[in-house]
């Protein structure tokens, strides 16, 4: 399960992909599938997991969201026996009902514990995308090399818990497949216990949540995020084995803006890439420090 926030960044260091065909089925109407299970809220050290199991036996769904801090958006993972045959990463769109926008995302196929096949979303997920408007002037700011990556976004309109009420179910579409729904019903309650859950995790980090809050100016790169971490840091032994990974980190930033401490928050039980990782962070990420409310340094992450 797992987690994300606006500078809890996700490492994604890979290798090769297995070479089989993705089976395909045609289906008219949508696959529906009902809860099998209560909503089940993990109080991590370093994240907050949300999961709800849909449907029974070969048909059932495992939904997990995770979030490393907080933010409006969330690391998605699909799990059960039918996604043992996509073996292939590969796009798919992932669509909260009632919103009508139905963003295509990158995932990996894998497997969560000993042989249970899954779909981890690449990235994170809103519930309501973004606009046209935040489309194009984020765009737009990505096309301009001489900002760091972090300065470069512009703000983001929140998503509101009215919007959090009014979710009924959440789409998947593989291509090749039918639409799965799962009728999650409203994620209101889910998400009030959500942001506890994040704010219990500033607290266990050091962090006020309301001067956080209320910070004027968030942590920010002044080195460029994708030069963190490069391909010469690929350990050796994993390269021969094809091994990869998925490492979730965060950095602890001090009010001068230098990177203090790395923490692993999630990996894909590949423990050589975890130190490498942060390794590389500790040497290359550097900052500008968070302000607080009056404009003042503050620490953060």
């Amino acid at each position: 399960m797992i987690r994300s926030t606006r500078y809890a960044v996700t490492a994604a260091i890979m290798i090769s992909q297995i070479n089989a065909a993705t089976p395909a089925f045609a289906a008219k109407e949508p696959e529906r599938l009902s809860p099998s299970s209560k909503v089940y809220l993990d109080y991590g050290e370093d994240k907050c997991r949300m999961a709800r199991e849909f449907g029974t036996d070969k048909n059932k769904v495992t939904l997990m969201m995770d979030r490393f801090g907080p933010d409006d958006e969330s690391n998605i993972i699909l799990s059960g026996p039918r996604f043992k045959k996509y073996s292939v990463d590969g796009m798919m769109s992932v669509r909260f009902m009632p919103y009508d926008a139905d963003p295509k995302v990158a995932y990996f196929a894998g497997f969560l514990g000993k042989g249970n096949p899954a779909m981890i979303v690449r990235g994170t997920t809103r519930i309501s995308p973004y606009s046209k408007e935040e489309i194009k002037q984020i765009e737009a700011a990505q096309k301009n090399k001489d900002k760091s990556a972090a300065s470069q976004v512009p703000p983001i309109m929140p998503i509101t818990p009215a919007q959090e009420a009014a979710v009924t179910g959440v789409a998947i579409k593989i291509p090749g497949s039918a639409e799965m729904i799962l009728e999650t019903g409203s994620l209101g309650k889910a998400f009030v216990e959500m942001r506890k859950c994040t704010d219990n995790l500033l607290t266990t980090w050091g962090v006020d949540p309301a001067k956080y809050a209320g910070q004027s100016k968030a942590v920010e790169p002044i080195t460029r995020p994708e030069q963190w971490v490069v391909s010469n840091d690929y350990p050796q032994a994993a390269l021969y084995k094809y091994k990869r990974a998925i490492i979730n980190f965060r950095l602890s930033v001090n009010d001068t803006g230098a990177a203090t401490a790395c923490f692993v928050q999630q990996s894909a039980d590949t423990p050589e890439f975890d130190g490498i990782v942060c390794k590389a962070l500790m040497r290359r990420a550097k900052f500008s420090p968070a302000l607080d409310a009056q404009s003042k340094p503050m620490a953060s992450f």
